[in-house]
């Protein structure tokens, strides 16, 4: 097995010194520990040949950094292999096992060819699911938690409507106050009022009275019960 090392510690004579050792050691259980470990230390090595190939190949970003979508595929490779083990399948990989170098290869296209497919779709996980688990993570995960508030900014940058709309949807569902609406707003740099400027205060009093007539059915519920 080859030494752990820290990511922002690479140079290209080290990666390739590794990745050289891995070409003649890795046996059959340590590519498949490997490659379903989203932190194995090879996704790591091999990253950045990975978005070198995948602009290379006419890949292009819209609004997501290589990182996020690098995760995202590496997500996707582990869940195609695990999804084989069980299986009791070949993976794609396993047809190689005599040649580590070409597995080193096959992998990264597998790597760059998830990212492209994450664009399709077509394709039962692509961004646009990616983009709804991440509004669903306001109030699923909290709000407040900075990775999702980074997570919404880049979906703001090209789409801000959806965000809009998705808040809105989310306040008037009683799944955010309208506190934690204006605070989220203010996070993202949102002008809270203007985003409700349709009858701003109509608005609230509906959502208001709403609220105060679920709690009437839920409190006479609770009497017949």
């Amino acid at each position: 097995m080859y030494p752990h090392t820290n990511a922002q510690n690479y140079t290209p004579s080290i990666k390739q010194s590794q990745i050289d050792l891995i070409s003649k050691m890795f046996t059959k259980n340590d590519w498949i520990k490997n490659l379903t470990n989203f932190d194995s230390d090879f996704y790591v090595l091999i990253k950045e040949e990975v978005e070198e190939l995948f602009f290379n190949t006419n890949g292009y970003l819209n609004y997501l950094d290589f990182e996020s979508v690098y995760r995202l595929s590496v997500e996707m490779t582990i869940y195609q292999i695990n999804k084989k083990l069980k299986k009791n399948k070949e993976s794609f990989f396993e047809k190689h096992l005599e040649d580590n170098p070409k597995i080193c290869i096959i992998v990264k296209q597998r790597l760059v060819n998830n990212i492209k497919n994450l664009f399709d779709k077509h394709r039962k996980f692509n961004l646009n699911k990616h983009e709804m688990m991440i509004l669903n993570s306001i109030y699923e995960t909290t709000y407040k938690d900075e990775s999702i508030i980074y997570d919404l900014e880049k979906i703001l940058k090209y789409d801000p409507k959806l965000v809009f709309k998705y808040i809105k949807i989310l306040v008037k569902n009683f799944e955010l106050s309208t506190d934690e609406a204006e605070e989220l707003c203010f996070k993202l740099n949102i002008n809270f009022k203007k985003l409700f400027r349709k009858s701003f205060k109509n608005e609230l009093k509906l959502i208001k009275k709403e609220l105060n007539n679920q709690l009437y059915i839920d409190f006479n519920m609770m009497k017949a019960a």
